[in-house]
């Protein structure tokens, strides 16, 4: 039962296209991708305890304030509202940083719990915070979604701290004055009226977000904790449940049963779709390695409950929260039950104070802890200005050695599937640069899967892969840093080399099969391998040194690969690369999409990718730049939507902001398409399709 609530901000989050296929969805005692229609997605992940604070595991001192709220009050009556805001936004953004996410990342994770306190976006009357523009300001939650999203992990958003407080305690942030949420008081209804408003518009404002694993509705809510909630949490979940539903549909609603199974029903019973059910799973009773026997049954009981009610209710599970404590055996044993079991689960917590302590993957080296009721203004921002992960925590072994064992071959999430222009122009085949690359879609190779966790510096190794389509071929650039160029591997694939993983039938899964390829080269080589199914008819590859690298240029015709491209198809694809700077084995190998190095053997580990619009004849081919031109389509702004007219059904439709971050992006349908322009802050954009730009003005 430790908790948090979590996260910062900067950066308002563009709006993200809807693709219902893009979704996780519960398909009977399942997550699965695409929809429901892609292969199962395993959640495994971590928690970010200690946003709202908790006094135990967070700096904040319990006998001068037990929670946020008590908090809050002290700061307003010593430095006013407007500083108190600064300071927890100080704090916050010290606590969770994007190098948070990068290192969950590096521990195989695919998911972030987000513990949320209602007073991120709502005033205690019910009112919403806005932005200068007077919109709801929800750049805190969007800031975390989006960066968590670009390395590679989900975000379940959870409502951790509720109006009112739904259970009394500090982690809901407000300790000690009950769960007003459900208890007999005259503010209840007040309480619950805000609950619902508050889902509602965050429900609205993330409806087509594919980053967005689900929404955990409430934390630990019971009207007497921390003993088991009764039948008034299931009443306030059935009154939840369609506020979300009427604005989202494409979201996995989860649903905590706190503290076992039978306190929820089947959810075909309520008449719910698409949820998840939750627990969170503490075995107090039996800490340490002298009451391992103890674990292992508590362990062995979750299971067995598990594979009793999953079937049975037709749900998937998550266990939201839990701890191994002090005995490494113990994690081994429990991580190793809920891999083979197929169970979500993400970790309590990230990180935690306290040097040592067996609850966090990171612990703190240091105590930057200010008196709330003493320091002055300046010393308290000081203080805690002082939590990043990087400087003042270190990895906990036993946990985060634990843990990535069993996450190597998780799925994660892509930002927004990547487009891969297609051109009437082939390129040259012979290791130069022509000019139609520039136009190209472009791959970094980010995650380091073997070696080295850290990614190496850019100088000494780093790799850009680009893409290109046409009727013929698939293309493929790949552009290598690498100051020492090196083949003394005791074997070819520990030479300086790069692996080039395709499935054009976008199947994935956990083996290969029709469809599923693997090129592979060393440095040097003069032929392209593939070693699936031997498919090298026709493929070509050229390799030249550069100056500080080298450079790959490769063809393989869609014949070779038994497919027949069409604008909009999607293809699993990944770019790896190999650094041997002079020993028998690889020193540092990165991938595009992979967390792991296991993508020879599982093909779910790709990324995906669409094949994007081909040009017209006598169109140019694969204009990556904003070259404003006075023919093809209309863009119209009417209210709020663009109305497009003159796009080929099938063409991708895009909106870049001035700084060429993409805002909206959609498929043509017909005649008309129209994007809705209500979540777009005002300003000036791009329209992009079929090759060409429009300029529109958003107000």
């Amino acid at each position: 039962m430790k908790k948090t609530n979590a996260i910062l901000l900067s950066l308002a989050l563009c709006a993200v296209p809807a693709r219902a296929e893009g979704f996780l969805k519960a398909v009977g005692s399942e997550i699965r991708a695409d929809g429901g229609a892609g292969p199962t997605v395993v959640l495994n992940g971590a928690n970010i305890g200690g946003l709202v604070h908790e006094p135990w595991m967070s700096p904040l001192y319990a006998d001068e304030a037990a929670s946020d709220w008590q908090a809050y009050e002290l700061l307003d009556s010593r430095f006013g509202e407007e500083r108190r805001r600064e300071a927890f936004s100080v704090y916050r953004s010290s606590w969770l940083t994007e190098k948070d996410f990068e290192l969950m990342a590096r521990e195989g994770m695919n998911v972030v719990r987000l513990p949320v306190y209602y007073q991120w976006l709502m005033d205690t009357n019910g009112n919403w915070l806005t932005d200068a523009s007077g919109k709801i300001d929800f750049s805190k939650l969007d800031w975390a979604i989006e960066t968590a999203g670009k390395h590679g992990l989900w975000t379940i958003v959870d409502l951790h701290g509720a109006p009112g407080s739904q259970n009394g305690a500090d982690h809901s942030g407000e300790a000690g004055n009950g769960a007003k949420l459900f208890t007999d008081n005259p503010g209840r209804t007040k309480y619950q009226n805000m609950t619902l408003k508050w889902w509602r518009g965050v429900a609205e404002h993330l409806a087509n977000n594919p980053l967005v694993a689900g929404y955990d509705v409430l934390n630990e809510p019971s009207r007497t904790f921390s003993n088991a909630m009764e039948q008034d949490v299931v009443d306030l979940y059935k009154k939840i449940y369609p506020e979300i539903r009427a604005v989202d549909t494409n979201h996995v609603v989860i649903f905590e049963a706190i503290w076992t199974w039978n306190k929820l029903q089947k959810p075909a019973n309520y008449g719910w779709k698409n949820v998840m059910y939750e627990l969170h799973c503490y075995g107090w009773d039996h800490i340490g390695d002298d009451k391992l026997a103890g674990m292992k049954g508590f362990v062995d009981g979750q299971i067995s409950d598990a594979n009793r009610y999953r079937p049975d209710y037709g749900v998937p599970l998550l266990i939201g929260e839990y701890t191994f404590f002090s005995s490494a055996a113990a994690w081994e044993y429990g991580l190793g039950k809920y891999r083979d079991n197929g169970v979500n689960w993400t970790v309590w917590t990230w990180k935690v104070k306290g040097p040592g302590s067996s609850w966090g993957v990171y612990t703190n080296k240091d105590d930057n802890t200010p008196s709330v009721k003493w320091n002055d203004f300046a010393t308290i921002l000081d203080h805690w200005g002082k939590w990043s992960t990087a400087e003042h925590f270190k990895r906990n072994d036993m946990v985060a050695d634990a843990i990535r064992k069993v996450t190597g071959r998780l799925l994660h999430p892509q930002a927004d599937t990547l487009e891969i222009p297609g051109t009437r122009t082939a390129p040259e085949i012979d290791g130069e640069i022509d000019d139609v690359w520039a136009g190209a879609a472009r791959l970094e190779l980010k995650n380091p899967v073997r070696g080295a966790t850290e990614r190496p510096a850019r100088d000494d190794f780093s790799v850009e892969a680009r893409l290109l389509w046409d009727e013929e071929n698939l293309h493929v650039l790949i552009d290598v840093t690498d100051q020492t160029l090196s083949t003394s591997g005791a074997n070819s694939y520990d030479d300086d080399g790069f692996e080039l993983y395709l499935d054009v039938g976008g199947r994935k899964g956990e083996s290969y099969g029709e469809g599923q390829f693997q090129f592979t080269a060393a440095f040097g080589d003069a032929r392209l391998a593939e070693n699936k199914l031997n498919a090298e008819e026709g493929v070509e590859m050229a390799q030249k040194i550069r100056e500080g690298g080298y450079l790959v240029e490769i063809s393989v015709p869609w014949t070779t690969l038994g497919a027949s491209p069409v604008a909009g198809t999607r293809i699993g694809i990944d770019v790896h690369a190999i650094d041997n700077d002079g020993g028998e084995s690889r020193k540092t190998k990165l991938a595009w999409a992979a967390h792991a190095d296991e993508t020879w053997e599982v093909p779910g580990l790709m990324g995906t990718v669409r094949l994007g619009a081909m040009p017209a004849p006598g169109e140019s081919s694969a204009n990556a730049g904003f070259s404003l031109q006075k023919r093809g389509f209309s863009a119209k702004v009417a209210g709020n939507n663009l109305y497009i007219e003159g796009v080929r059904p099938g063409d991708a439709v895009e909106l870049y902001d001035l700084r060429g971050a993409r805002a909206l992006s959609a498929r043509a349908e017909g005649e008309t398409t129209v994007l809705g322009l209500g979540s777009l802050p005002r300003g000036n954009y791009f329209v992009r399709a079929a090759g060409q730009v429009r300029a529109i003005g958003v107000r």
